[in-house]
């Protein structure tokens, strides 16, 4: 199925009819790998789907990098589609709902340290709250509550790193750290790291795949 095979059949469930009202459903927000604009369509369309409900509600967050909106029904979570939206006032309430849910993630990040480096430390959200990855909405108030050098990374849905770059030293063991957690996880999201330029989120840092042994 792909990439994003884990995200689509692990977690994540195609609504049985049409859009759900607003009392039944909790909007939350995610970052997804860009090949859900494509691996979606052909999912839902496999379960039946049409129309709206085919159009994942994703905007782009940054390179390779979706927001998309959530669901939260009957006790699981599943991805919002365009078909969705009406019921929670358009894409514009939505956007906005997605950005205060960013915010209030931020209370979730804690300060720990690095191991290999003493002294050192970074900001991790893995929590398990299903908002993990919800910053994705909100990196102007993350580059507002840490600083300017702030950088973020999104390796899977479970875990979102922010740290201050400008250690050499840090910023590369971090960044292979990064592409490692992403080529282990179940539900990837993206092996990039990045920094806010004071308008959207754009591609800072990027380690490189580990070189294959000789023959």
């Amino acid at each position: 199925m792909g990439a994003i095979a884990g995200w689509l059949v692990l977690a994540f469930a195609v609504p049985a009819g049409g859009a759900p009202t607003a009392a039944d459903t909790l909007l939350q927000v995610a970052a997804w790998p860009d090949a859900v604009l494509t691996e979606w369509p052909a999912h839902a369309k496999r379960l039946g789907q049409t129309g709206r409900a085919l159009e994942p509600a994703c905007e782009q967050a940054a390179p390779g990098l979706q927001q998309c909106l959530m669901l939260q029904e009957d006790g699981r979570r599943r991805l919002a589609t365009a078909a969705d939206l009406d019921a929670h006032g358009g894409q514009v309430a939505a956007s906005r709902k997605a950005a205060s849910i960013g915010r209030a993630a931020l209370a979730g990040l804690s300060e720990m340290s690095v191991p290999e480096m003493p002294g050192r430390t970074i900001h991790v959200r893995s929590v398990g709250d299903g908002l993990d990855s919800a910053l994705v909405a909100a990196p102007d108030a993350v580059h507002a509550r840490f600083g300017a050098s702030t950088v973020m990374a999104f390796p899977d849905v479970t875990t979102t790193l922010v740290w201050n770059r400008g250690d050499p030293d840090l910023d590369k063991m971090l960044a292979v750290a990064v592409r490692r957690a992403w080529e282990a996880a179940d539900r990837p999201v993206s092996p990039r790291v990045y920094r806010w330029d004071g308008e959207s989120l754009v591609e800072w840092a990027a380690a490189r795949p580990a070189e294959p042994p000789p023959p």
